[in-house]
C-alpha cells in the first residue's frame, strides 16, 4: 500500500512513499522536472555505491542510498532515493522541506513523480537505468522521444498509444508498419502527416516487392498479411502510389547521437552485430531481418565490444519487452509485442526509458 508519513525534523516537513503494485516511483523524472523548473541538483550523501545494491535501505531510517539536494535562490529542500526487496525492483523515496517549498513540492513534483499504474514502468529496464545520476545535471532531449514498435496496421491501437504523449513529442517508428492488421493505409497516412520517422522493416520490402502482384505469396498467404494491406487502399489507388514512394525512402536505420552518454541506434532487425558495418548496402538486409533469438546470421556477428549504446528494434515477437544487458552502457529493448496477435503495441521513451503498452483494438483485427 502507499503509505504516507509526516514528521518534523529541524524546522523541515517530512514524507515518505512507497511503492506497491498499483504506484510507481518515478524516480528519473524527479530531476527532469526540478531542472525544468530552474533547479540545481547537488548529490548530498552516498551511503551504498550504487542504488541498484541498496537491498537493506529504509526510508524511514538515517541510512538511505542516495540524498540530493534541490536549491533554487533561497528554496531549498532534500530528497532521498532507497531500495529494497531487489529481487522485485520496490522502489521507495523520501522528501524532505520546508514551509517555503512544501507548496512546489506537494503541488508539483509529488503529483508527477507518483504515478499511478500509468505509465507501465518494465521492472529490467529500470533495474539497468543508468541515466539516474546522468539527469541530475543534463537533460538528454529537450521533449520527449517515443520509439513505437511494429505496429502492423493497428490503426485504433496506436491512436490510443500516441494520446498518451505530448502532442510535440518526437515519435519514431521501427518499421513493419504494414499488413496484417486492418487499417495499414491509415497508420501509414497518420506517420506521414505528422512528419513522424520511421525505419524499414522487412514487411515493408514486401509491400513495396509486390503490392502490383496480388498474385504473390505476399497478397494471398496469411502468414504475411499482405491481402489485409491490399484491401485498405482498395478505394484509394493515389494514397497507394503516395505511400509506395514513401516506403522507397525510409532508411534501415536512424542513429540518434545527443552526446557521449545519450546514444541511441534503431532499426527493424537486431542491429547491434552490424553497427560497425551499418552504413554499407551489405549491412541492409541484416539490420532489417536479423532476429534476436535465431542463429541464422550469428556467424557473421561483430564482436559487441565497445558498441557503447542503446538499441533499439522490433523484429523478434515477445509476450513483453525484451531487455537485454551487456555491460559497459551497451542495452537492447526489443519492442514488437504482438500487437496484430491481439496482445499490445508497445514504445520506450528516450529520456527515461519508460515502456508505454497499449492493448489491441479488436476493430484493428476482427
Amino acid at each position: 500500500m502507499k503509505r504516507l508519513l509526516f514528521r518534523k525534523k529541524k524546522n523541515f516537513l517530512s514524507k515518505s512513499f512507497e511503492e506497491d503494485r498499483n504506484i510507481t516511483i518515478n524516480t528519473t523524472l524527479i530531476f527532469k522536472l526540478l531542472k525544468q523548473h530552474g533547479f540545481s541538483v547537488k548529490l548530498k550523501d552516498r551511503k551504498l555505491f550504487g542504488y541498484t545494491n541498496a537491498c537493506t535501505c529504509d526510508p524511514d531510517d538515517t541510512e538511505v542510498c542516495n540524498v540530493y539536494i534541490a536549491q533554487k535562490g533561497s528554496l531549498l529542500f532534500e530528497f532521498a532515493i532507497t531500495v529494497d526487496k531487489i529481487d522485485s525492483y520496490r522502489y521507495k523515496i523520501k522528501f524532505k522541506y520546508d514551509e517555503a517549498t512544501k507548496e512546489f513540492v506537494e503541488q508539483k513534483i509529488i503529483p508527477e513523480v507518483i504515478l499511478t499504474n500509468k505509465p507501465q514502468i518494465h521492472e529490467l529496464a529500470l533495474a539497468h537505468n543508468d541515466h539516474l545520476d546522468y539527469l541530475m545535471s543534463n537533460t538528454i532531449f529537450k521533449k520527449e522521444v517515443y520509439v513505437v514498435g511494429s505496429v502492423h496496421g493497428c490503426y485504433y491501437t496506436l491512436k490510443e498509444l500516441l494520446s498518451r504523449f505530448p502532442s510535440d513529442a518526437d515519435v519514431i517508428f521501427t518499421g513493419n508498419v504494414c499488413d496484417f492488421g486492418n487499417y495499414t493505409k491509415d497508420v501509414i497516412e497518420l506517420i506521414i502527416e505528422k512528419n513522424y520517422s520511421c525505419v524499414r522493416g522487412n514487411h515493408e520490402v514486401y509491400f513495396l516487392e509486390n503490392y502490383n502482384n496480388p498474385q504473390s505469396e505476399w497478397a494471398t498467404l496469411p502468414e504475411y498479411g499482405g491481402k489485409k494491406t491490399l484491401e485498405s487502399y482498395k478505394e484509394s489507388p493515389k494514397l497507394l502510389e503516395k505511400h509506395i514512394e514513401w516506403i522507397k525512402t525510409l532508411p534501415p536505420y536512424i542513429e540518434i547521437h545527443a552526446d557521449n552518454y545519450a546514444h541511441f541506434f534503431i532499426s527493424h532487425g537486431y542491429g547491434r552485430p552490424y553497427y560497425r558495418r551499418r552504413h554499407t548496402k551489405y549491412a541492409d538486409d541484416a539490420l532489417i531481418h536479423n532476429h534476436y533469438f535465431t542463429s541464422d546470421y550469428k556467424w557473421d556477428y561483430e564482436s559487441f565490444e565497445n558498441n557503447a549504446f542503446t538499441h533499439i528494434f522490433s523484429h523478434d515477437i515477445v509476450d513483453d519487452v525484451l531487455v537485454a544487458d551487456h555491460g559497459n552502457m551497451q542495452k537492447d529493448f526489443g519492442l514488437n509485442t504482438g500487437v496484430a496477435l491481439g496482445k499490445k503495441l508497445t514504445a520506450i521513451e528516450l529520456n527515461t526509458l519508460q515502456i508505454y503498452s497499449q492493448e489491441t483494438d479488436p476493430r484493428d483485427i476482427e
